[in-house]
């Protein structure tokens, strides 16, 4: 922390407090999605609506783990088709604000072994994030995967310009304890050193401050880091590689691979033991006549590639560092 300067003012001391204290509070935030509007090209998709696709129906090669995606009466505006050995996915939400589907795999993951798929952008008339990756089976497909507060998921999600990595943590009575040393040692050198405040004032401000003295407590929640991934424009096609036997989570590209998931404390993910299936965010609205929807073609049943020689040695950074970020 590198102290002000005796001579700013009790004003610019107070701006200091509230933007230390929205930023503390962010961090209890994760997964708020923001997206503009956009004008879009119409679409139309054939499929059905509702209704859950077995993998007979998707002709599913025996190569490597196979799924398919499944609907229930949570997903309202949900619709699946199949087309050349693919599944495909769209949201047809009736408003113009939109809204999403989300929609989770009909098999667990394997205990052992890698599992791959592929997931391509077909269609993607909207600025609107979508999300790609693994969670919990309990999963409330009512909710995004981003605000699913009672189950677990790991998931990339990005729109037309920016790509993150999200994973569900859990807060530390360690984090806390630092967080709040931090806070008194601010407050003291407020006091004693500069001077600028009274312990009543700081008394007021330390209770006003209560919920940042507590961030790191509950269930936990989905926080994101931002990585330099490619986006998810219309024709990516991104691969979803999980190692059962390791644990790891990576992420592919076009073919190209981007990277094993860190957590916070710079270790790879580990989901061994975790029951996890495939999962989806997809996105649609209407904007005046047209439908601007985003569609999903899921393949499964791939051999995995093989990951470089360096996956774990260079994590998620295979480019600038990673930024960690709550949205």
């Amino acid at each position: 922390l590198k102290p002000p300067q005796p001579s700013l003012s009790m004003a610019q001391v107070a701006m200091t407090l509230r933007s230390r204290r929205r930023t503390a509070l962010a961090l209890a935030v994760a997964g708020v999605v923001a997206w503009r509007c956009v004008s879009g090209v119409s679409s139309t998709f054939v499929g059905i609506a509702g209704r859950a696709l077995g993998r007979s129906a998707l002709a599913a090669r025996e190569a490597g783990y196979s799924f398919a995606f499944q609907s229930n009466d949570d997903n309202e505006h949900l619709r699946l088709a199949t087309r050349d050995e693919a599944q495909r996915l769209t949201t047809d939400n009736p408003t113009q604000r939109g809204g999403y589907s989300t929609v989770l795999g009909d098999t667990e993951l394997p205990k052992s072994g890698r599992a791959y798929w592929e997931v391509k952008i077909v269609r993607k008339p909207n600025d609107a994030w979508e999300y790609i990756g693994v969670a919990d089976p309990k999963t409330d497909v009512k909710a995004i995967l981003t605000k699913n507060k009672d189950s677990t998921g790991y998931f990339i999600g990005g729109n037309l310009e920016e790509t993150m990595v999200y994973q569900h943590m859990v807060g530390k009575k360690e984090w806390n304890a630092a967080l709040n040393a931090y806070e008194d040692k601010f407050y003291s050198w407020l006091i004693d050193d500069i001077q600028f405040i009274d312990k009543k004032q700081a008394a007021s401000a330390m209770k006003d401050n209560i919920p940042v003295k507590n961030i790191w407590t509950g269930k936990g929640s989905h926080v994101g880091f931002s990585v330099p991934w490619p986006s998810l424009k219309p024709g990516r096609v991104i691969g979803v590689d999980v190692n059962m036997d390791d644990g790891t989570l990576a992420y592919w590209a076009d073919g190209e691979f981007l990277g094993v998931v860190m957590t916070a404390e710079g270790k790879p993910l580990d989901l061994k033991g975790k029951k996890l299936v495939p999962a989806v965010s997809i996105f649609g609205r209407l904007h005046g006549p047209d439908k601007q929807s985003t569609v999903m073609e899921v393949t499964t049943g791939m051999d995995p590639p093989a990951r470089p020689a360096d996956a774990m040695e260079k994590g998620m950074v295979r480019g600038p560092n990673p930024e960690f970020v709550t949205a």
